[in-house]
């Protein structure tokens, strides 16, 4: 496979199927800014050179270390697809999906048809190019939209992922109703979010924003009633904290000392995969300060399985 034929069809695809997204929650353009830098494609791909890696003959598990953008990596997606029930011929839809991490491990591993749906242009474009490179895409639909305005057929979904998307949307109500409308009576909606506890607020930056006015921390009982003004009944809910410490403690080094990665790595040396290369050199003191907010009890990565009453 060409690297540069594969380019070339997503940027045709983008052109003509993606439709303009609208700012309807009031922080979708603070959202694309942040997660944007314009060399995320290089970035990536010059890390899996340096990582010893084909990018014209990659797999699913190749891209694991970079593209699970959530505390937990790839142990909490695989118990997201338990929670959701996540198997052969599940039909999907990844709300936030950024590098559809998530979605190629609920494709590829466990046969799920899934639409991922995400607002930055950078992460939509080099997701459906891996996609194609991993042998996925006939699996996996991406989509340029709005988790408040997925624009994907009513009811035609049997679950619904949102993966440490929340803290970047203010109105939750809007986002839970659009996931409410696109599943069938019964269906599930699973969410794993760092979420807030009363006490302290955190130190920034964080993974998700530079500056507290950027993000939208939120308890568990305010996601309760949010789900439950959008028809969801609350099966479950976990606190991830212990586990989510336990992932940022064995971190690469590097990374917690935010050193700068995506390099070309010098010969016969391994290169760094990890979410920094993705987020940036900052991303060890942005991880540092969301360890000592998990840690103190002021943040609490957390998973709440709910399920869309039938009408």
């Amino acid at each position: 496979m060409k690297a540069g034929t594969v380019h070339t069809a997503v940027q045709v695809c983008r052109a003509v199927e993606q439709p303009a997204v609208e700012d309807t929650m009031g922080s979708v353009q603070a959202v694309v800014d942040h997660y944007s830098s314009g060399t995320l494609r290089e970035r990536v791909f010059a890390a899996l050179r340096g990582a010893g890696k084909d990018p014209d003959n990659l797999s699913a598990a190749d891209l694991v270390p970079l593209d699970q953008l959530h505390t937990g990596g790839v142990e909490a997606t695989e118990e997201i697809v338990h929670d959701a029930g996540i198997g052969a011929g599940t039909r999907v839809a990844d709300f936030g999906s950024g590098l559809c991490g998530p979605a190629r491990i609920f494709a590829g591993r466990h046969g799920a048809v899934v639409h991922a749906v995400d607002v930055t242009p950078e992460f939509v474009d080099l997701s459906a190019e891996l996609n194609e490179r991993c042998g996925l895409s006939s699996a996996i639909t991406v989509t340029r939209a709005s988790a408040a305005d997925s624009r994907l057929e009513a009811g035609a979904f049997d679950a619904v992922t949102l993966i440490h998307v929340g803290m970047n949307v203010a109105d939750k109500a809007r986002v839970f109703a659009e996931a409410s409308r696109v599943l069938h009576p019964q269906g599930v909606f699973a969410i794993y979010d760092i979420m807030a506890r009363d006490g302290d607020a955190p130190e920034y930056p964080m993974p998700w924003a530079a500056a507290a006015g950027d993000s939208f921390v939120r308890t568990v009982v305010q996601y309760d009633a949010a789900l439950a003004g959008a028809g969801f009944a609350v099966d479950s809910t976990r606190d991830r904290s212990a586990e989510a410490l336990a992932f940022l403690d064995r971190a690469p080094a590097r990374a917690a000392a935010g050193a700068p990665q995506g390099a070309e790595a010098p010969a016969g040396a391994e290169a760094p995969l990890g979410p920094e290369v993705v987020m940036g050199p900052d991303m060890g003191r942005r991880l540092a300060n969301l360890r000592r907010a998990i840690a103190s009890g002021v943040l609490a990565p957390t998973v709440i399985v709910a399920r869309r009453a039938g009408r």
